[in-house]
């Protein structure tokens, strides 16, 4: 009944039931006795008169309580709950709203009967009390669960929140692919009502998942139909999102010379409705579009005044987004300070420019250990957002399995019941009606025929989606794999610029740990078994690479492995990999001076419940060497994944170096 918060469109009951709280008993006797109306009369009384005339509301929440106290009635109780939940959940009291809508749930699943309408809108708004709390997965959870009851109702407003409330979710975890489908059935339902406001913001939505997509046609396509639902007049600031949306998708697509008029009537109007925050997005559109279409100096001459705005409206997402158009632009910005900012906006593209941006700055100042340091920060926030990028990708299919048994279940407990109800039927039947009992018999195993079908038809729906799982978390690994090679490219071009042997080896021993865990990725999207590593493979591949990079002659130096065929989990691979990365570099570079011969021997087996590593090599030991000071960055990387692994280090130096890694923290995949 409560759809997207919006509670428009709501026929109202006659004059009488209006004014039902001064009415005498038997009068609202009479509008309780009409359920589907009441529940118009109390939408109307109870939410829509929330904020106008707080009073009113809850008045007329304490009668729909007494009333459901009076006569013993649960499912009145039940939707008495809900709009209690409902308020306390949009006054910011959590737990007190996650109590009524639990309590709301329970009554709604009667054995007497089950609310659909009252479970969805209990389901959806319990999603949002999670979200308020930063739960995706619980968020996700209750929408999913009010989906069947949805779709039960037969009700296109409960219908299309509740597949809103599951896209929106969806999109929030990454997976724009899956959300479509779900905001093109709300668009659908929509569309079936009329409801010209959330038409507009349907298709805005699709839009952006498409332009996330970098499917800027389609995204054109949506906002174009998007346009002809936002009146300018009824919904200027959706006017003013859309306009400015389809200026930046054309600025993106095949059309850039068509973005400037739409940016700048989305300014104008945003102007004249006094609209703050969409002011900031058509402007930072515009100035986007300026610097696309060759015009820098307009670019320029408009962000102070913007980000001052920003700054007085205390919106730091666009402060940020407009400091870095000025970086790009060459206008002198304080890096430390957009970085600070990206990190309280904690946007991922964001905070990887604002890296970026420090790792430039710090550079340009020759500040080569710092920009090292900061590169390493934003590797560990890469490998943070592709760690949360498979979690999410997990936690969705799961969900969507726990989808499929939920509707499952409720079908058959449809058919349950139905069987029951016919037993009890059976029962108190004369002889005499024998042939109508033997029809609905029939009746019902051709139901429940219908429900065996449809059962068939959702497992092979979970089938489906274990393959779109494995398609998922391949396309995730394939593009951490690609963006790790772009950084390694990157720091190959600035290498070019050097001339300093310092800065220059550490370019390279960046590239080395970039290429360890790139190859990584690498050998996931290509193997069947997705979660786990042969350490085996991917060690060999790591070794040919490090051999290259230090350009090795064919046959100086040898390398003999012993390496046991065990698959690691990718958390447990990447600080293993980089340890061996940087203990064989230094093997390479420091242990055969003036391209002296020699062997270099790597081991890793289970010991006793534990992994043991051990990388050596016959050359001229490592006394006094930098490679092997507290001080050295190569050193402090290795003491850092000895303690995430939980490992011993030994380091012997007879007859050339022995280092030994004892890991008691690690994990196997099957």
């Amino acid at each position: 009944m409560v759809s997207k918060d919006k509670h428009c469109g709501r026929l109202l009951l006659a004059t009488a039931c209006l004014s039902f709280l001064f009415c005498p008993l038997d009068a609202q006797e009479e509008i309780f006795q009409k359920f589907p109306s009441a529940l118009k009369w109390f939408n109307q009384e109870i939410i829509f008169k929330e904020f106008s005339d707080p009073a009113a509301s809850l008045a007329a929440l304490d009668s729909l309580e007494q009333y459901a106290r009076a006569q013993r009635n649960d499912r009145y109780a039940g939707w008495a709950n809900y709009y209690r939940g409902y308020l306390n959940k949009n006054r910011g009291v959590l737990d007190t709203a996650y109590h009524y809508l639990t309590a709301a749930i329970a009554l709604g699943e009667n054995a007497d009967y089950i609310d659909h309408l009252l479970l969805q809108n209990a389901y959806n708004a319990r999603g949002n009390v999670f979200s308020y709390r930063g739960d995706t997965r619980k968020e996700m959870q209750n929408h999913l669960s009010a989906l069947p009851h949805a779709r039960a109702s037969e009700d296109h407003h409960a219908i299309a929140t509740t597949t809103y409330n599951i896209g929106k979710v969806l999109t929030k975890m990454g997976n724009f692919t899956e959300a479509i489908p779900y905001m093109q059935e709300c668009l659908e339902r929509d569309l079936a009502i009329d409801d010209s406001l959330n038409i507009a913001l349907d298709y805005a939505a699709i839009a952006d998942l498409h332009t996330k997509l970098d499917e800027h046609e389609e995204a054109i396509d949506f906002l174009t139909n998007a346009e002809q639902f936002a009146s300018e007049i009824q919904h200027p600031y959706q006017y003013v999102k859309v306009l400015a949306a389809l200026g930046s998708a054309h600025l993106k697509g095949k059309t850039p010379k068509a973005s400037l008029p739409l940016i700048q009537r989305a300014t104008e109007v945003a102007h004249a409705n006094a609209d703050t925050l969409g002011i900031l997005t058509s402007a930072l559109a515009l100035s986007q579009a300026h610097v696309h279409l060759g015009n820098r100096q307009q670019a320029i001459d408009m962000l102070p005044d913007l980000i001052a705005l920003a700054r007085r409206r205390q919106n730091k997402e666009m402060e940020l987004r407009m400091l870095l158009v000025s970086a790009d632009l060459g206008k002198q910005v304080d890096p430390e300070h957009i970085l600070q900012l990206a990190r309280s906006v904690s946007q991922d593209d964001l905070l990887q420019d604002a890296y970026r941006l420090q790792i430039e700055w710090d550079k340009n100042g020759g500040a080569w250990q710092a920009a090292i340091s900061m590169q390493d920060s934003l590797m560990a926030h890469l490998n943070r957002q592709r760690s949360r990028e498979i979690t999410q990708a997990a936690d969705a299919y799961d969900l969507r399995i726990e989808l499929s048994e939920v509707e499952r279940a409720l079908a058959l407990a449809g058919v349950e019941a139905s069987l029951q109800k016919n037993k009890l039927a059976t029962q108190r039947m004369a002889l005499g009606v024998g042939a109508l009992v033997l029809m609905l018999l029939a009746w019902f195993v051709f139901r429940l025929s219908q429900k065996n079908k449809l059962i068939q038809s959702q497992k092979q729906d979970i089938e489906k989606a274990y393959r779109e799982k494995d398609t998922l978390l391949r396309e995730i690994h394939h593009r951490v794999k690609n963006n790790l090679q772009v950084i390694s490219s990157l720091l190959s071009l600035q290498g070019r610029y050097s001339d300093n042997p310092i800065v220059e080896d550490a370019i390279r021993k960046g590239k080395d740990r970039v290429k360890s865990m790139s190859l990584i990725h690498q050998n996931l999207y290509q193997r069947e078994n997705l979660t786990g590593v042969d350490l085996n493979d991917y060690l060999k591949k790591l070794f040919k690479n490090l051999f290259d990079s230090y350009n090795i002659t064919p046959g100086r130096i040898s390398l003999a492995t012993d390496i046991e065929d065990i698959n690691l989990d990718v958390e447990t691979v990447i600080p293993i990999g980089l340890v061996v990365n940087e203990l064989v570099s230094n093997a390479l570079k420091y242990a055969f001076p003036e391209d002296a011969d020699g062997q270099i021997m790597i081991s890793l087996k289970e010991v006793n419940d534990t992994l043991e590593l051990k990388v050596q090599d016959d050359g001229i030991g490592m006394p006094d060497l930098p490679a092997t000071s507290s001080e050295s960055f190569g050193f402090k990387l290795i003491n850092t994944f000895k303690t995430k692994l939980k490992a011993d280090l030994e380091i012997h130096s007879d007859n050339g170096t022995e280092v030994k890694l004892v890991i008691k923290k690690y994990n196997k995949v099957a």
